[in-house]
């Protein structure tokens, strides 16, 4: 091989390792972020995989992060995880909001927002009766 050959296969070589090595911790960011989002969401690899039509073990390998994620399955599942594609490529430590609250939670959050400081309290007070009724209807202990 002359000189050339050489410097040029290794140049090729060192930056095809280093775009494969982006891509595998690419993949491995977006696949703990799906799990992490899903989690926190208490929904079922089941429920994702019947709803976007895959296998469960296709689910679980994106969440792993071995391959890459279709778009289209990346669409669909920020629609059942009710979170914005963009918190799939978020690092978990950067506490992102959005990804913690489902787009119901936040409107909710951000209406609250919209009253003074007591009016705030007597909704929030209000809430939280409603929320310990329904709790106790759902647990049969409702009086």
């Amino acid at each position: 091989m002359l000189d050339i050959e050489k410097n040029l296969w290794f140049f090729t070589n060192k930056y095809e390792d280093k775009i494969v090595n982006l891509s595998k911790r690419i993949n491995k960011r977006i696949g703990s972020r799906l799990r992490y989002i899903r989690l926190l969401r208490r929904v079922a690899i089941k429920t994702i995989s019947e709803e976007i039509e895959i296998h469960e073990n296709t689910y679980y390998n994106y969440e792993i992060g071995k391959g890459p994620i279709k778009a289209s399955h990346l669409y669909q599942i920020s629609k059942i995880l009710e979170a914005p594609i963009e918190d799939f490529f978020t690092e978990i430590d950067e506490g992102h909001p959005s990804f913690i609250y489902s787009n119901t939670e936040k409107e909710l959050i951000n209406s609250l927002r919209e009253f003074n400081g007591t009016e705030r309290e007597e909704i929030i007070s209000s809430l939280k009766q409603i929320i310990e009724l329904l709790l106790r209807k759902r647990r049969g202990t409702a009086s």
